[in-house]
């Protein structure tokens, strides 16, 4: 700020006007919009995280859908769990799970796990568990702008069953909240608390072979299919594991 304000000071003088003070000066930089200096200084994305924000929902917030089933939000993440083999008990990694989740009740229509990495066919699986669960999809479904969503055969299902699909702005996450939300609940409510969690290879170096997760992993695939998600249930995070 003080070679700025030494720029000022000079084109002040120059035009023969009497430049504010330092303290001035500094006063009215850090009262200016954070969200303003950040896009100018560094770019829009960098400025993001400082938009405002809808901490509580009110008639002029915009509006997540009218209705159930008007708009369902389709993302996946990578659990934080090691899975193993049913038969070998060989380690198999961790699971892909992709959520369709309805925006207007934060309801969670459909799970579907695989450990294949996302594609088309994770999209068409999870529609079809959200029709064999509910009989019906999502008016609209919103997708962030991943190669998944814009495979043939995912766009020719919606077209068919006359659905529209919706594409989140790129590099604005909070556009993707209603699932991103539930995601870190998952994994912080259920799939934590479970043996084998990944939670500790956050800090890799101080990971040793006694708590390594690959050496803890007990669950299958089989028994940790979701069968059932009722976010109004009070055993909410336990709803993932059969039996």
């Amino acid at each position: 700020m003080r070679a700025v304000y030494g720029s000022l000071a000079n084109a002040c003088e120059q035009k023969g006007i009497i430049a504010p003070s330092y303290k001035t000066f500094v006063k009215e930089v850090n009262r200016r919009s954070g969200h303003e200096q950040t896009e100018k200084r560094q770019s829009r994305r960098a400025a993001y995280q400082h938009q405002e924000f809808y901490w509580e929902l009110d008639r002029t917030t915009p509006r997540h859908g009218d209705r159930p089933f008007e708009i369902g939000h389709i993302d996946h993440t990578e659990l934080d769990i090691e899975l193993v083999c049913s038969q070998t008990r060989r380690n198999l990694g961790r699971p892909w799970a992709t959520f369709l989740v309805d925006a207007y009740s934060r309801r969670l229509l459909a799970v579907y796990l695989t450990f294949d990495s996302p594609s088309y066919r994770s999209c068409l699986m999870v529609l079809r568990i959200c029709v064999k669960n509910h009989g019906r999809l999502p008016q609209i479904v919103v997708v962030d702008n991943g190669a998944e969503f814009r495979s043939t055969y995912f766009e020719t299902l919606l077209a068919t069953f006359a659905k529209t699909q919706k594409q989140r702005p790129p590099a604005k996450a909070r556009f993707g909240s209603v699932c991103e939300r539930l995601f870190g609940t998952s994994n912080t409510e259920f799939v934590h608390n479970l043996s084998g969690n990944t939670q500790i290879t956050r800090n890799v170096r101080q990971v040793t072979k006694s708590v390594n997760p690959k050496n803890h992993a007990i669950w299958t695939l089989g028994t940790f299919v979701p069968v059932r998600y009722d976010p109004f249930d009070a055993g909410t995070a336990h709803a993932f594991v059969r039996g």
